[in-house]
C-alpha cells in the first residue's frame, strides 16, 4: 500500500454569488495551503450539489 507522509487536506471550492467557481480565491487558498499553512499534498474532491442563487 501506498504511503503519503505529510499533511494532505480536502480543497473548498469558492463560489461566487453567482454560483460560479471563484478560480481567483481557489488560486489564493491554494497557495496559502501550500505555502503558509504547510500541507504536503491537496485532495480535490467533488460533488453535485443543488446550487440555489
Amino acid at each position: 500500500m501506498a504511503r503519503f507522509p505529510g499533511i494532505f487536506v480536502a480543497v473548498i471550492t469558492p463560489f461566487k454569488p453567482d454560483s460560479s467557481v471563484d478560480f481567483a480565491r481557489l488560486r489564493e487558498h491554494v497557495d496559502w495551503l501550500v505555502s503558509d499553512g504547510g500541507v504536503h499534498g491537496l485532495v480535490p474532491t467533488a460533488r453535485a450539489v443543488s446550487m440555489r442563487p
